[in-house]
């Protein structure tokens, strides 16, 4: 109706995150949303799927809802340095949809994936743990939802370079956090 504001699309939160140092040097870490702290489990919900690996690192478990979100991700395990398994670079991966995570189920089914751990601790995963993607993706994802729900269809034409620039100009910003990504040069 004329007047009315679009529709605000529900942003995701943090993640609830659990996790002990144990004797032996060994890591537990445990992240899911709301839900998958109602009955915590290792088991997938109903319609989603588990991805695990158990390799020299530990265990890792990815949990997806039936939506292709992460539902929870858990770790056990020594770490191969203190920064890998940090309880939030595995909470910063609950509620991401699949489609963030560098062709996860594909590459998993492939089996090209056979340690989760250092699977993302690549580089690439290093934006998904900056403290101001969360921002960033909201920024990105909120103009063009309201858009699609006003409208009851989404005009795509344009945003896939929208969404690349806008990214490029967020990791410029901030080249320090990211030392290992190569950037196109800009033009004049």
């Amino acid at each position: 109706a004329p007047g009315t504001p679009p529709p605000q699309l529900p942003l995701l939160r943090a993640a609830r995150v659990v996790g002990a140092e144990l004797p032996g040097g060994y890591t537990f870490v445990y992240a899911g949303c709301p839900t998958a702290f109602l009955a915590p489990s290792i088991e997938a919900p109903d319609g989603g799927r588990a991805l695990r690996t158990v390799t020299q690192w530990g265990l890792m478990q990815v949990t997806l809802g039936p939506d292709a979100r992460v539902h929870s991700a858990v770790y056990l395990g020594k770490p191969p340095s203190e920064r890998e398994m940090q309880a939030s670079r595995i909470g910063c991966l609950v509620g991401l949809h699949v489609s963030y995570l560098n062709r996860l189920i594909e590459r998993f089914d492939a089996g090209e994936l056979p340690d989760l751990v250092l699977f993302f601790s690549e580089p690439w995963a290093e934006l998904l743990h900056h403290d101001g993607f969360g921002a960033l993706r909201d920024s990105l994802l909120q103009p063009y939802l309201a858009d699609a729900l006003a409208s009851g269809a989404a005009d795509a034409a344009g945003m896939g370079a929208h969404v690349r620039d806008t990214v490029l100009d967020f990791v410029r910003a901030r080249q320090p956090d990211f030392p290992l990504y190569q950037l196109p040069a800009t033009s004049a």
